[in-house]
């Protein structure tokens, strides 16, 4: 009975020892491909802007709903803008949503 004691314990530590030294590997792996920039970027939210009941929203890019209304009147922009907007604006990062915005409600 003793043996196979012994036996299970030191199966079950062969096991361990196989395991914690595929999860170093894999993080070590993972960290070198961090470091030296071949991992991938998470990708930054892309969003649409275009008119709805007669004034600008925001949707999320793949979204139907949109995540904010803008009390912007899209007759008072200029024609080529209420144009692009009729389609849709893609605005690829918050970043440039927000330079966006900005310009239309000045």
């Amino acid at each position: 009975m003793k043996a196979l004691r012994r036996l299970f314990l030191i199966f079950s530590l062969v096991i361990f020892a196989l395991s914690a030294a595929s999860f170093m590997s894999s993080a070590r792996l993972s960290a070198q491909r961090h470091a030296s920039g071949q991992e991938p970027m998470a990708q930054e939210q892309s969003y649409i802007l275009r008119c709805d009941n007669g004034k600008v929203c925001v949707y999320e890019n793949g979204s139907d709903q949109p995540i904010g209304r803008l009390n912007i009147d899209p007759a008072d922009l200029p024609e080529d803008d209420r144009r692009l907007l009729e389609c849709g604006i893609l605005v690829q990062n918050r970043s440039q949503l927000m330079s966006l915005l900005e310009d239309y409600s000045s």
